[in-house]
């Protein structure tokens, strides 16, 4: 079976689960939180705003062309995404920024990532944005966290979705800016730093930000970092998907493949083969937390082999 389609399968496989952990009664209060232990458990009194990148995963589904796709198309889909961003929206805090872990937390991680997500999920739908969404970019444009790459690169990622959702170039200068720091500490380190260290899985995911970013601002300084941190991968992730994370900075076990595949590397047909022989950490394998981006990148992944 060819990788597109075993990325393609893995990630929609785990839709109606991702479905299942969403507030889909529409008038109610929570209606679009995709925070299941708050919603629907009442185990906290905060939304996790992390689970709102369920949005991103809906718009794809619903709009990606595919044979393994039986979700495109689906009004309701659409529909849940954007019930998903209006939720984020709701759950913003007044400085623009978002919690993941407790109350007022204003995490840097999770207001990255789920801005990115959702200035996508409203670019694929062709839907003007909300106004937090531009408070939430001049809060990512103000605060970084230059210790943590993958943390980086999605604000950057973000910042450049949420100038051109805007039509905003002050956001997409502060991009440029900040993805020439992260190039700049790749370069001087010969690797994206972990907090502190080098980190297989993680670096799977700041090089899947830069394969977004180089979507919305293609520039040859990315492009070949990108090559580079790649090849550097490629020797190391065996041809079953496998690889050695016991000494990596954060022992992360996943890898995401969507910068492989737009890079066209050998390592995409590894990661397939794993998954398809269930050998490596699958969306299917993750938690409710973590299987949302991962079946994600996937989808993009084979979006990309498709393209």
């Amino acid at each position: 079976m060819k990788a597109e389609s075993v990325l393609a399968k893995a990630a929609l496989s785990q839709l109606p689960r991702i479905l299942g952990l969403g507030d889909r009664r529409k008038g109610s209060r929570t209606w679009g939180c995709f925070d299941r232990h708050y919603w629907h458990y009442r185990l906290h009194d905060w939304s996790n705003a992390r689970y709102q990148e369920a949005a991103w995963l809906m718009a794809l589904a619903y709009s990606s062309p595919m044979p393994e796709n039986r979700w495109r198309g689906l009004p309701a889909l659409r529909q849940w995404a954007l019930a998903a961003v209006d939720f984020w929206a709701k759950s913003q805090n007044r400085d623009g920024s978002f919690n993941e872990v407790y109350p007022r937390e204003r995490g840097f991680c999770a207001t990255a990532f789920s801005a990115y997500c959702v200035c996508e999920t409203l670019l694929l739908l062709k839907v003007d944005p909300p106004p937090q969404v531009a408070r939430t970019a001049k809060w990512l444009a103000d605060h970084d966290n230059p210790a943590v790459a993958n943390q980086r690169a999605a604000s950057c990622a973000a910042l450049m979705s949420a100038s051109a959702l805007m039509s905003a170039p002050r956001f997409r200068a502060i991009a440029e800016d900040r993805m020439e720091l992260l190039l700049k500490d790749y370069r001087a380190n010969g690797y994206f730093p972990e907090y502190g260290g080098f980190d297989i899985g993680y670096t799977t995911v700041t090089l899947s930000c830069l394969a977004g970013y180089l979507t919305r601002s293609p520039s040859e300084g990315v492009q070949e970092v990108c090559a580079q941190a790649v090849g550097q991968l490629e020797p190391q992730i065996a041809p079953n998907g496998q690889f050695d994370y016991s000494r990596a900075s954060r022992k992360t076990q996943y890898v995401y493949p969507r910068a492989f595949a737009r890079m066209r590397s050998p390592v995409i047909d590894r990661i397939a083969a794993g998954v398809d022989e269930d050998l490596i950490s699958s969306p299917a394998w993750m938690d409710d937390r973590y299987v949302i981006p991962l079946a994600t990148d996937y989808l993009l992944a084979a979006l990309e082999l498709g393209g």
